[in-house]
Formats: structure tokens, sequence, C-alpha cells
């Protein structure tokens, strides 16, 4: 196993196998209305999402079922139940303050490389004071892989077109290479 892909012979023949998409996901904190257009597009567009919320007639494989995996559980108890990696996206979409605060601070402890967060710029300049009193630095919460507000500017109104701007950042954030640590 090379770090592009896998080599195999069998006799004379050399064979050489690459993935053609990497094995990451988007983790998708949040089972509203954006999350509900917002994982069907990306699926459609080759993302692997697990969606992620505490509200369980909301968070099922019914309601989500271009989602790989629907997760329910508190969101404290994110770090038991979610794994993010390098390659690994963050869109935080959830119904509350409290909720996004909690998603937002696990998600900056993680190597993600993308980390979007729903709301207003009042409620992001809430939410990143109280990430400062965790002990985030500036740095780390206006770092390059933090997109708050979440999305590209389209003037998007409806959950439809806020999930077309997330979307569309997310396509642009996996055309960019992986940051090096």
């Amino acid at each position: 196993m090379t770090p592009q892909g896998t080599q195999i012979r069998q006799g004379e023949k050399h064979y050489f196998s690459e993935p053609l998409a990497r094995a990451s996901f988007v983790y998708v904190f949040g089972a509203g209305h954006v999350a509900q257009e917002l994982v069907p597009l990306l699926a459609h567009l080759n993302f692997r999402c697990i969606v992620f919320d505490d509200r369980e007639n909301l968070v099922c494989p019914e309601r989500f079922p271009d989602a790989e995996k629907t997760l329910l559980g508190d969101f404290s108890a994110i770090p038991s139940l979610v794994h993010i990696t390098k390659e690994d996206y963050v869109v935080v979409v959830t119904r509350s303050h409290r909720c996004d605060f909690q998603a937002a601070a696990f998600a900056l402890g993680t190597p993600a490389r993308y980390i979007g967060i729903i709301g207003s710029r009042t409620k992001l300049k809430v939410i990143r004071e109280k990430l400062s009193t965790l002990g985030f630095t500036q740095e780390v919460i206006a770092g390059e892989r933090v997109h708050a507000p979440i999305g590209l500017a389209i003037k998007s109104e409806t959950p439809a077109e806020i999930g077309v701007s997330i979307a569309g950042e997310l396509i642009l954030a996996r055309a960019s290479p992986i940051p090096e640590e």
C-alpha cells in the first residue's frame, strides 16, 4: 500500500489501484430544515454524510435516506460518539445557540479540514466569545478552516438556498488541498 493506492503483482503483471474519492465524511450537526435540504444535495455530489442530532423524531434513516448514517445523542456526548479526521468536514446547523456552541467547540478540537457554523453575525460573535473562554485562540476560532457564517455569499434565504450555498462551499473545500499539519 502506498499513500496514493495499492500495488499488486501477479506473476509478470504489475497492477496499481488508486481510489477515485477520498474516504472522508461530512458530519452534519443538526437535523432540521437546512440539514434536510443539504444532505440529499451533498449525497448527489458524492459527499458521504453523517447526521447527528438529539431529537429522535428528526435524526432517523427515514428522514435522511441519503445519509450514510444517522446518530442520536446529546450534543454534550459528541466526543464519545464521533471521530473526525483531517479529511472530514463539519457542518453545524443545529436549532439552538447551546447546541451550535457544543458542536463548534468539539469540531475545533478535531483536525477537521472544514468547519462551517450557521448563524447571524451577532450569534456567531457570542459563540466566538464563549469559545475563547474555553481557551481557543482567535487564530483557531477564525482560522482558514472555520467558515462562519457558513456557505457562499449568494444571498440565500430559504433552507434549500442555504443548502446550495453550503454545498458550494464544500465543493470548493474538497477541490482544495488538505492543509498539512
